[in-house]
């Protein structure tokens, strides 16, 4: 009788000790979990919901949902909760497809689902940006009145968000009875988060707040930091009565990406605890801001990535943990700056340190090698990225590999490359052969990227203007004529607009043409600069009277300058040029700029 009462006591124990692993899901392994199924069975535990759920959520805590499955069908009508254990295990396990058809067989075999089993039925929905879907789930909650439980009201305005319908998760919002901190940060991140940013909307429904968590703050400073209102920002912060570490790092990010490297510093200095994240976007803000503000000298220092690089490496070589985002950073950073050599030394020791690179590492090692000519190199690293690294090469790959043949000299190689290529190229590797045949002077490679070019994006007319430029490089003008579907017009106008010129007195400043050609072939090659021909284009394409706006990228040169201004006046136009320095708005012969650019 002793020895039976012992063997009770024991399994009693037994019994007591599963429950408690069933508990704790932080002490269960798959190999433990399938041992315990086995227990449980043993000991008859497996008929006890609690038992059962519980192993189900380890199961899903673990990612062995198919495990799970095979257990849930091995049950004789399994109960609401247990359709819901499983709904929610595979949403957890980023499964929304497999949520929603098990959703569905839910509602075949007559099972009623709940406020439990909807919100993880409208994420997954969100997930798979099926509005269709989330829709028809909406109306289903409407008619059983589930739509006023809080929780399930709340995923529905994520829903919307995430798909882009603010309109219909204000609504929700609205009809709302009773709203927490979490649904009022749903509908305020929805405003922050849509394509246009709507800070007004977000500060009204953020003012309104009855109470804000650190979430809410978090969010409408990121909000700000989005819009690069940095002074908003960190107003909030200043104000925000909690601060975690996320608070910290997106006021960190702001200062970063928005140029503001000094304050950056001085502020990642007196974060009170620092991450990874944090080291990366000083990193990548020192390495990506060209602009560094001089305080003593009261001004802009542009171009100067030496000094933004040193501020990241001192940043870099302070770090105990670097992942492969911070290597990166350096790397793209020394490639930028024309540092190549530091960026390939930079990965060796990556490599010598067993941390394992990524696409975009072999971008910035392409370019580093792209940038100094080192073409052997360049193809060596490119041939081993699959075989050592495992990383298939993509378009940016072949484009990196493009443009470091073509910038070699190497423009059938690069083309033979292209033709050879197991991807169809995109606007970037063709615009990487474009420019070097520019550079080189090859008019018929340039004609044959320009034609690809123009089929994959015939809106854009960058390429049209390089390949002019070849075109009149090569003194083929009846060639330049050609570009431009209205180009019998533009340049009959430019005809027209010499003649006045002449009869006006300008004198073409043909000093900055550098062609070895006669003064009457400069001063032709002078009224092909684009915004003469820009200028020809307006003046056939808009109603008289109109202005004229333009916009280039580069400096407006002094001849192009002095004849803009007497267009202005032969022509009574309002012409407006936007070039690197400045804008310059021409009116009956005088520039706004004074004639000082």
């Amino acid at each position: 009788m002793g020895i039976l009462k012992s063997l009770e006591e024991l399994e009693r124990v037994q019994r007591q000790q599963a429950l408690v692993y069933l508990k704790n899901p932080t002490k269960i392994s798959t190999k433990f979990l399938k041992a315990l199924h086995v227990y449980l069975i043993r000991t008859g535990l497996h008929q006890s919901s609690f038992a059962i759920g519980n192993f189900i959520a380890h199961c899903s805590t673990l990612g062995t949902m198919d495990y799970a499955n095979k257990l849930f069908n091995q049950m004789h009508e399994p109960a609401t909760f247990f359709w819901n254990t499983m709904i929610r295990g595979f949403q957890k396990n980023q499964e929304p497809i497999k949520t929603l058809a098990f959703f569905s067989q839910m509602r075949a075999e007559n099972i009623q689902p709940d406020h439990f089993t909807y919100p993880f039925v409208v994420r997954a929905c969100a997930n798979l940006q099926d509005i269709r879907r989330g829709k028809w789930v909406h109306g289903q909650l409407m008619k059983s009145c589930l739509v006023k439980d809080i929780y399930v009201a709340t995923n529905l305005i994520e829903f919307y968000v995430s798909c882009g319908d603010v309109r219909i998760a204000h609504k929700v919002f609205d009809e709302m009875p009773v709203r927490d901190a979490v649904s009022w940060t749903a509908i305020m991140s929805g405003y922050v988060n849509q394509s246009g940013t709507d800070m007004k909307m977000a500060q009204r429904i953020f003012d309104e707040m009855p109470t804000k968590d650190v979430v809410a703050w978090n969010t409408m400073i990121a909000g700000y930091v989005k819009i690069g209102n940095m002074k908003l920002a960190r107003i909030l912060f200043d104000e925000a009565p909690i601060k975690d570490l996320l608070t910290h790092n997106t006021l960190l990010g702001g200062y970063a990406k928005h140029c503001e490297t000094e304050v950056a510093l001085w502020f990642f200095e007196s974060m009170p605890e620092k991450d990874v994240v944090s080291w990366n976007s000083v990193i990548a803000g020192s390495v990506q801001n060209k602009r560094m503000l001089v305080p003593k000298l009261g001004l802009w220092k542009q171009g100067d990535g030496y000094i933004a690089l040193k501020s990241a490496q001192r940043v870099f070589d302070l770090m105990s943990d670097r992942d492969v985002v911070t290597w990166n950073a350096m790397i793209i950073g020394f490639s930028m700056n024309g540092q190549s050599k530091k960026a390939l030394d930079l990965f060796y020791r990556m490599l010598d340190e067993e941390v394992s690179p990524n696409e975009v590492t072999m971008i910035g090692v392409l370019c580093a090698c792209t940038h100094t000519g080192m073409v052997d190199e360049g193809r060596n690293r490119f041939e081993k990225m699959q075989k050592q690294f495992g990383i298939t090469p993509k378009l940016e790959h072949y484009g990196c590999m493009v443009d470091l043949l073509g910038r070699a000299g190497l423009l059938d190689e690069a083309y033979d490359f292209i033709q050879k290529m197991p991807l169809a190229p995109h606007i970037g590797v063709w615009g990487a052969l474009l420019n070097s045949c520019k550079t080189y002077g090859n008019v018929e490679l340039d004609e044959y990227a320009t034609k690809h070019l123009f089929e994959l994006d015939h809106e854009d007319g960058g390429y049209l203007t390089t390949m002019s430029n070849i075109y009149a490089n090569a003194g083929r003008w009846n060639d330049v004529a050609k570009i431009h579907p209205r180009s019998n017009e533009i340049y009959e106008m430019i005809d027209e607009i010499s003649k006045r010129l002449r009869a006006a007195g300008h004198i073409a400043s043909t000093t900055e043409v550098f062609f070895d050609v006669e003064n009457e072939e400069k001063e032709r090659a002078l009224f092909y600069h684009s915004e003469k021909l820009a200028i020809a284009f307006g003046l056939i394409a808009t109603d008289k009277g109109s202005t004229i706006r333009i916009v280039k990228n580069l400096r407006v040169c002094v001849d192009c300058h002095s004849a803009i201004k007497l267009f202005s006046d032969i022509f009574d136009r309002e012409i407006v040029v936007r070039d690197r320095c400045r804008f310059h708005h021409f009116k009956d012969g005088i520039c706004s700029c004074g004639d000082y650019w």
